[in-house]
């Protein structure tokens, strides 16, 4: 869950960001973005819109989620809305960053695939093994015993 959620927060802060720049509110563009994801993300991007649309401030509906991954984009909004600054080249570059820990993610993913695939890799050819090995091993030497 956590994995597609690193996944998915990439794509999610780059279409953000090209809300923005299109002119969306924080709340229209956090809606935007929802719609199109699932999971605790779009909850999360669901819940700070709602906030915002009864008045909260960009702070205050971001303290409303607790997943730490978004606390710096919850950072950069919220300074983007005080200071009145153009936040999408931050948010593109805040996207490259969660693109290459989600790249680490999937890395680690795949590494450890390997090795959780050994055991019932080796428990399919245990029973072969033995029928091609040791049996017949067996059974000549049961034979030349006799």
């Amino acid at each position: 869950m956590a994995a597609q959620r690193a996944l998915e927060l990439p794509i999610a802060v780059e279409v953000l960001a090209a809300c923005l720049v299109i002119g969306a509110t924080q709340e229209q563009a956090l809606r935007a973005v929802a719609s199109g994801l699932g999971g605790t993300l779009a909850a999360d991007f669901h819940r700070v819109a709602g906030a915002l649309a009864v008045g909260a401030e960009v702070g205050e509906a971001w303290s409303l989620v607790p997943a730490s991954d978004v606390r710096s984009l919850a950072a950069l909004l919220s300074r983007a809305h005080l200071t009145g600054a153009a936040v999408a080249p931050q948010l593109w570059m805040l996207a490259d960053q969660h693109r290459q820990a989600a790249r680490t993610v999937a890395m680690d993913a795949a590494r450890t695939l390997g090795v959780r695939s050994t055991g019932p890799l080796g428990l399919c050819f245990l029973p072969a093994f033995v029928l091609v090995t040791v049996v017949p091993l067996v059974l000549s030497l049961l034979e030349t015993g006799t």
